[in-house]
């Protein structure tokens, strides 16, 4: 069954605000950023989210608890799914370091945002939490954090009845705060409509679903490419 692409739209956009919830804004990066030559920039990752059988559109309580039954098969293999292609995002950011004449410092290990302290009497253009003490900790002038969002596939629902196939899904954001200030030089989220990749052939082929995987592979690609863009 085939639906119009708006109605799918708004589904996917619904499922971001609730996987996006408590991001800042989308905020250009500020061109002042590449004056300050040999400036110091920290490269971190948040922790990857498990890979899981996302939903979009009306589902009830109930509803939700019938189609998580019928495709416990899915997210089971799902929660084994590699994300290390994610990774080559900090390569990709310390490039565009070097070209603008800035010194990129990648930070190997994952970073816990969530147990940042909250900014007290928070500033418009600043940061709630205090990315200050990452700056600090990794002796950079600037701390450039990325995530994965959400990651796996997404599905349309109504009801409990999928709207038709699962798609390879990615959601991933980023956001850099000066260290001196916690000011946001720069914070983005994917859009809806660029999270998303088509399933070539048959979806449902355990144990093993090759061509799920590569639409999902595909999409954390897109990932990384979307994120680049954001950033000149």
């Amino acid at each position: 069954m085939n639906f119009p692409k708006g109605i799918i739209l708004i589904g996917i956009m619904l499922i971001l605000l609730v996987n996006t919830s408590g991001c800042a804004k989308n905020v250009a990066l500020k061109k002042t950023f590449w004056d300050k030559q040999s400036a110091k920039v920290g490269i971190a990752l948040e922790d990857f989210p498990k890979a899981g059988a996302h939903k979009a559109g009306s589902q009830g309580v109930l509803d939700m608890a019938v189609s998580s039954g019928m495709d416990a098969g899915l997210r089971k293999y799902l929660e084994k799914t590699d994300l290390s292609k994610f990774l080559t995002v900090k390569k990709k950011f310390a490039a565009l370091m070097h070209k603008g004449g800035l010194e990129p410092k990648i930070i190997d290990e994952f970073v816990d945002a969530k147990a940042l302290p909250m900014v007290k009497n928070e500033q418009n253009g600043k940061s709630s939490p205090d990315y200050r003490f990452l700056a600090e900790k990794y002796d950079v002038d600037y701390i450039l954090l990325l995530k994965i969002n959400a990651v796996g596939t997404l599905r349309q629902y109504y009801g409990f009845i999928p709207l038709g196939s699962p798609q390879g899904y990615c959601v991933a954001g980023g956001l850099m705060a000066q260290n001196n200030t916690n000011e946001v030089f720069w914070a983005y989220t994917m859009d809806a409509n660029k999270s998303v990749v088509k399933i070539e052939g048959k979806w449902n082929n355990p144990p093993d679903y090759p061509e799920l995987d590569a639409a999902i592979q595909q999409s954390i690609s897109n990932a990384v490419s979307e994120m680049e863009k954001s950033f000149q």
